[in-house]
């Protein structure tokens, strides 16, 4: 149930952020400034962490609920993940 929670969200956050021929679109960006794409992945996961430091101190957050940060940040972390193995199998079939 909770994958599909993350699903769910991912693709609706994907019509505002994402295109339909490249859900990671709006993360591959980070690669116009030297930033490999699956560690903007685990830049925009941390952000997420930080929120959920917040909640744990604070109780509460003013933007996004606590399940809504955590489910975000599982999601960013599977992207990280997908677009580290693209990157890894890339450079082992182009030793260049």
């Amino acid at each position: 149930m909770i994958l599909g929670e993350i699903a769910a969200m991912h693709a609706k956050k994907n019509a505002d952020y994402g295109s339909n021929s490249d859900p990671y679109a709006n993360v591959r960006a980070a690669e116009e400034f030297d930033v490999e794409a699956w560690r903007a992945a685990v830049l925009r996961a941390n952000e997420k962490l930080t929120r959920i430091k917040t909640f744990c101190r604070n109780g509460k957050l003013e933007n996004e609920s606590i399940e809504d940060s955590l489910l975000d940040g599982a999601s960013y972390f599977i992207i990280a993940l997908r677009l580290f193995r693209e990157s890894r199998d890339c450079n082992a079939s182009n030793p260049n």
